[in-house]
C-alpha cells in the first residue's frame, strides 16, 4: 500500500488495501483488524470522507489502548493531523504537543499547528527553530513530512529565506516518490504541492503554477477530492500573483470550484481559507 501512495498509484493501493482486508477478516486477529481500520481511515481521507476517517480513527485510538503499540500510535496520529486540518480541529493536537518529548520534530509540528491556527508569531519561532534543526529533521524516514510541514508553514509565515532552503532538500525527493506519505495509509499530497507552496514563498510565481498544475493532475488521478480542492485553491492564488492577462479570471473559476468541493466534502478550514482571500480581494 505504501509503495501504491508513494508513487500516485491509486488502483494499486485499493487492490491492496481489499486483499489486507480480506486477511484481517479472515484472521479475526485484533491487530490486523485494527491496521485494516486504520488503513480505511486513510483511504476515506484521500477520498475527502474526512468525518469518515475521523470516526474511523477514533474507533483505532480506543481498540489501540489494549494493545499498547507506538507504530499503531504513530499511524492513527499522522492520519490525524491531516484529517483533523481540514475540519478544523487542530486544536486537538495543542495537548499532543505539550504531552509529546521535546525533540526536533515539536519545532516542526508546533510551527505547524499554529501557523495553521493563525498564531503566525509564535509560528514563526518554532519555525526558525525547525530550520535550525533541519539536518536531523530529515534523516529518518518522516523526512518528507516534516519538509511538507514546513512547506505548508513557510507560505503563510511570508518566510523566503526558509523556503529557499527547504525547496533545496525538497526537490530531490521526487526521486524517490511522487507522493508524501506517512506509514501505509496518511496521504500527504503530492511533493509538487509543496514545491509550489514554496515557489509562491520565494516569489516564483511561474514555477509555482507549473508545481500545482502537476500537483492538480497527480491529485485527480489518485481520486482525492480534497487534495484536488485544494490544488485548485493553490493554483488560484499562485495565478493571481502572476497576474497576467486572464490570469484573475482563471484563477476566480478555480476558487469557485474550490469553494464547491470543499462545501461539498465540510473542508472547514478550506473554506475559511478561501474566504480570506476573497474578501481580500
Amino acid at each position: 500500500m505504501a509503495a501504491g501512495l508513494t508513487w500516485a498509484d491509486r488502483d494499486g493501493f485499493d487492490h491492496q488495501l481489499a486483499a489486507y482486508a480480506r486477511v484481517a477478516a479472515t484472521t479475526r486477529s485484533p491487530l490486523p483488524e485494527l491496521l485494516s481500520l486504520i488503513d480505511h481511515a486513510g483511504a476515506a481521507a484521500i477520498d475527502g470522507r474526512y468525518q469518515e476517517a475521523d470516526e474511523q480513527l477514533a474507533l483505532a485510538g480506543r481498540r489501540s489502548e489494549s494493545i499498547d503499540d507506538p507504530f499503531l500510535t504513530n499511524n492513527i496520529n499522522a492520519a490525524q493531523l491531516g484529517v483533523d486540518r481540514e475540519l478544523g480541529q487542530l486544536a486537538r493536537h495543542s495537548q499532543r504537543l505539550r504531552d509529546g518529548d521535546a525533540g526536533p520534530w515539536r519545532h516542526v509540528f508546533s510551527a505547524h499547528i499554529r501557523c495553521q491556527t493563525g498564531h503566525l508569531e509564535a509560528a514563526t519561532c518554532e519555525f526558525e527553530q525547525a530550520l535550525a534543526h533541519l539536518d536531523t529533521l530529515l534523516e529518518g524516514f518522516t523526512r518528507r513530512r516534516n519538509l511538507a510541514l514546513l512547506a505548508e508553514t513557510a507560505l503563510p509565515l511570508h518566510h523566503s529565506h526558509g523556503a529557499s532552503v527547504l525547496a533545496a532538500r525538497m526537490e530531490p525527493e521526487l526521486r524517490y516518490g511522487l507522493c508524501v506519505i506517512v506509514g501505509p495509509n496518511a496521504f500527504l499530497g503530492a511533493v509538487r504541492r509543496y514545491l509550489g507552496l514554496l515557489a509562491q514563498t520565494t516569489g516564483d510565481a511561474t514555477s509555482a503554477i507549473e508545481h500545482h498544475h502537476a500537483a492538480l493532475k497527480l491529485h485527480q488521478s489518485m481520486r482525492a477530492a480534497g487534495w484536488t480542492a485544494r490544488s485548485h485553491y493553490d493554483l488560484g492564488l499562485a495565478l493571481r500573483m502572476r497576474g497576467r492577462p486572464g490570469d484573475q479570471k482563471h484563477a476566480d473559476e478555480l476558487l469557485t470550484r474550490a469553494r464547491a468541493a470543499a462545501h461539498h466534502l465540510g473542508m472547514v478550514k478550506l473554506l475559511r481559507e478561501i474566504h480570506a482571500v476573497t474578501v481580500r480581494s
